[in-house]
């Protein structure tokens, strides 16, 4: 129990064991959302090591919250046997529908997203079949101007650089009866 100065309020020992019982609760919450979305993005294992290190950061600052809200932070033995208490109260009673209901959700979001992103799709089509034409046309005067230039300007320098090339292996190489 707190020793009160002034203008503090008397802690029960009850409402003591109950936030301490509800920091555990809150940490096995904390964690089922997090493993249900670990499993469902299906992350590799330097990930999950590196959300790991922060989850378990997140809980020691919640059971800190709690902690603070039970007896200011007077660390008791009890304090901890109550988190866990409350901890395997919520595994041992309704963290199997937890879980499920966080699939379930998570379920949700992708179908959610996923008709988002096709219905803002939708205008991206519309502005693509109106560019078509022009972007068909574009194309066409490109592959025109590629074959005239290669026409008038690819073979002719092809010819020219094979005779460069001869007249130079006659230069450095000269021909030898023998």
């Amino acid at each position: 129990m707190l020793h009160p100065g002034k203008g503090e309020k008397k802690i029960s020992d009850v409402q003591t064991l109950f936030w301490v019982v509800i920091a555990g609760v809150a940490v096995g919450f904390c964690f089922d959302a997090y493993r249900t979305f670990r499993f469902w993005r299906g992350w590799g294992p330097s990930w999950t090591f590196i959300t790991d290190l922060l989850f378990s950061l997140g809980a020691l600052g919640l059971l800190l919250f709690f902690f603070t809200k039970a007896n200011a932070l007077a660390f008791r033995f009890y304090m901890l046997w109550g988190s866990l208490l409350g901890l395997f109260l919520y595994l041992w009673v309704c963290s199997s529908w937890v879980t499920r209901g966080f699939f379930w959700g998570f379920k949700g979001l992708s179908w959610i997203r996923r008709w988002l992103i096709r219905l803002l799709k939708i205008p991206i089509r519309g502005i693509t079949l109106l560019l078509c034409p022009f972007y068909w046309s574009v194309r066409w005067l490109a592959w025109l101007i590629y074959r005239w230039s290669e026409a008038l300007i690819g073979w002719p320098l092809r010819r020219t650089g094979s005779k460069v090339v001869l007249g130079l292996k006659a230069l450095f190489f000269p021909r030898t009866n023998g």
